[in-house]
């Protein structure tokens, strides 16, 4: 029976060891069960498997963000061009609107030697480019 009594008593002061380091934050009572000592375990390997995750996926978006930092560059780059090709293709538009209008007089104005000569022109324009064309696919090289 003083056995007995000797163990209760060391049972209920381990107990209340237990429950003031509890209280103070110093032990969380996981030593005592094993059931809780593998669920703090399981808990740990899903934090750190979160914790990857997380990592992994702040690279991903640091790399997105980058990509889109350069689409955004290469847009202003290529509108910035487009840009300038609209102000060329106005400036030659313009120079050609001129040219058609001084042709539109030259050929308004009655001398029939103007047309003749333009005519001519053409024609020696499209025989030259004729030969060209001609001379070039009948230097074919012999085996």
């Amino acid at each position: 029976v003083l056995s007995h009594y000797v163990d209760k008593t060391q049972d209920m002061s381990m107990r209340g060891a237990r429950s003031s380091r509890s209280i103070l934050g110093l032990d969380d009572g996981n030593d005592a069960d094993p059931y809780r000592r593998s669920m703090s375990h399981s808990e740990q390997l899903l934090e750190q498997d979160n914790d990857r995750s997380v990592n992994l996926l702040e690279r991903k978006v640091d790399t997105i963000v980058k990509i889109s930092k350069d689409i955004e560059s290469q847009v202003r780059i290529s509108n910035s061009l487009l840009d300038g090709l609209d102000g060329e293709m106005n400036t030659a538009q313009s120079l050609l609107a001129g040219t058609m209008r001084r042709l539109g007089r030259l050929t308004e104005s009655g001398g029939s030697r103007h047309m003749l000569y333009m005519v001519l022109f053409m024609v020696f324009i499209f025989l030259l480019i004729y030969f060209v064309v001609t001379r070039g696919s009948r230097t074919v090289v012999a085996p």
